[in-house]
């Protein structure tokens, strides 16, 4: 059996061929007149290949590679490396007796264990299911914002750990807001709102700018089901955020330092000298596409490496992420999730048109890769 196996035989980052088949032997120490090869869990049987072939089935040793596709032409990587009791199961007929022999195998994934990928080929469909741990990181800007603190001393309560700024009048006068004084949304609506966003901004299908990936010259639609795992990909904490100066210290961002994804609403001062008032809807679409962002680092990351998710794939500088001068958003067609760009306003259609990368996708598909083990 070969060692490694990766569905489909999606490319490494570096363009690397991988193993599509798992490898298999048989031997027939006769020839026979029908060799049935049967992958199975326990007793149920995933697949069945009947060989009658004169060639397939004479005295000697014989090979065979299996795609981890099922009889109903799925591959569910979950099924594989949940399976209790994998085996091959080996039977040949002979003078009209049959001789069998199983062997039990094991196969478990080698590189990431937050993600199961279903790829059904009638359908031309791919299904991940990403597992996410997104944290609560609390809410900064609320008046009276106060937590329980305890030390060696004893137990304090009421400590005031983050004083609002005060909105001055003007503004609240112009905007016509009251300040926001409680969480409009709790930590667990964020992290759906969140988890809704990868859902969207990863997802490649007909519903969408992204249409497809093709892989083998096939063209499959990829649906990615975001869950929350307290075991899962390691993601940001979200912090709930109002009535404060936005700047660098508080800006969303997810590497090995410091991973913070920020809901900004309600009033926020970009600067010394003004303020604006950012509204449920707004937030809620700014919040969904940055957190798909962020959490796209990891992604990138693991696949590639700390440079190119941290330069946003050559398109900003490494330590202070600043654009790079010769990336301008694409007048058409896609914008690249994972890239920066160096124009102040971006396109009226941005939502619409920012996806995923084709490459950032397979690489999400690519960690499943699995190892094989008798």
């Amino acid at each position: 059996m070969c060692s490694t196996f990766v569905p489909l035989g999606i490319k490494s980052f570096d363009n690397k061929f991988e193993n599509k088949y798992i490898s298999l032997s048989y031997t027939l120490s006769d020839n026979a007149q029908e060799v049935t090869l049967q992958i199975r869990d326990g007793e149920e049987e995933i697949y069945k290949k009947v060989i009658t072939s004169p060639s397939e089935v004479s005295k000697g040793q014989h090979f065979w590679s299996w795609d981890g596709f099922d009889k109903n032409g799925i591959l569910d990587t979950a099924r594989l490396t949940k399976a209790k009791k994998l085996n091959y199961k080996i039977s040949v007929k002979r003078k009209n007796h049959i001789y069998s022999e199983t062997q039990y195998f094991k196969i478990s994934y080698s590189e990431v264990n937050w993600v199961d990928v279903k790829i059904n080929r009638p359908k031309k469909e791919i299904y991940v299911t990403l597992r996410v741990n997104l944290r609560d990181g609390g809410a900064e800007g609320l008046k009276g914002f106060r937590i329980q603190q305890t030390s060696s001393f004893g137990t304090y309560t009421n400590i005031e750990i983050d004083p609002p700024r005060d909105v001055p009048a003007a503004i609240l006068k112009k905007w016509g807001h009251p300040p926001i004084t409680s969480r409009t949304r709790s930590f667990e609506n964020l992290r759906d709102l969140a988890l809704k966003g990868i859902e969207k901004y990863w997802s490649r299908h007909s519903l969408n700018i992204g249409k497809n990936i093709k892989v083998n010259s096939e063209t499959y639609q990829v649906f990615v089901e975001a869950i929350y795992d307290e075991k899962g990909m390691i993601a940001p904490k979200i912090i709930f955020f109002t009535n404060k100066k936005d700047s660098n210290l508080n800006r969303s961002r997810n590497w090995f330092l410091s991973r913070e994804l920020y809901y900004k609403v309600g009033y926020i001062q970009p600067d010394d000298n003004n303020w604006k008032y950012i509204n449920e809807s707004e937030a809620i679409v700014d919040f969904q596409e940055t957190a798909a962002h962020e959490i796209g680092h990891k992604l990138l990351e693991e696949y590639g490496d700390m440079w190119y998710s941290y330069k946003h794939k050559d398109t900003s500088t490494l330590v202070t992420q600043v654009p790079l001068e010769n990336t301008p958003y694409p007048i058409i067609g896609e914008i690249d999730l994972m890239k920066y760009s160096s124009d102040m306003y971006r396109p009226s259609d941005y939502y619409d048109r920012v996806i995923l990368s084709e490459k950032d996708l397979k690489g999400l598909l690519w960690f499943t890769k699995m190892k094989i083990e008798k």
